[in-house]
């Protein structure tokens, strides 16, 4: 979702890029202010370049921040925040932060709902928006090719 909010560069190609920052600015503008998520932005770009990049909660996000950027650890399904948070307490680790994961996709789906509202009083930025969602990668039915 960073990368529909950054703005239109037509001389450099490496602005088009999404960074570290640009994730972590979307995420503190749509999807954390009254999520009652209790993990930060940058803990959240931390998770994601850990699952995308290695498959595990670290990543050099965490590593390189000298605790200042716990881990994030899930919950789903009849699991809870709280009794995960008993066992990583029992397990002493302290630079971790349990999330639910159904409630961090619900958290997502509002905010994806805020930036719509926000793309709507901001038609310049919608514009850019709606053009760059051309490129996202979309489930489609089978053809049969005789």
């Amino acid at each position: 979702m960073a990368w529909l909010s950054l703005p239109e560069s037509e001389e450099d190609e490496e602005e088009k890029n999404v960074k570290g920052p640009d994730f972590v600015k979307w995420v503190d503008e749509f999807l954390l202010p009254n999520s009652g998520l209790r993990c930060t932005a940058t803990e959240l770009y931390g998770a994601r370049c850990g699952l995308v990049h290695t498959h595990i909660a670290e990543s050099n996000v965490s590593r390189k921040s000298e605790g200042r950027v716990r881990e994030i650890y899930y919950a789903h399904g009849g699991q809870t925040v709280e009794n995960l948070q008993k066992m990583l307490d029992f397990a002493g680790k302290t630079s971790v932060v349990p999330v639910k994961i159904e409630e961090l996709q619900d958290r997502f789906i509002s905010a994806i709902m805020r930036y719509r509202t926000y793309l709507a009083d901001h038609p310049q930025e919608g514009e850019i928006a709606l053009k760059r969602t051309g490129k996202f990668l979309v489930k489609m039915k089978p053809l049969k090719i005789n």
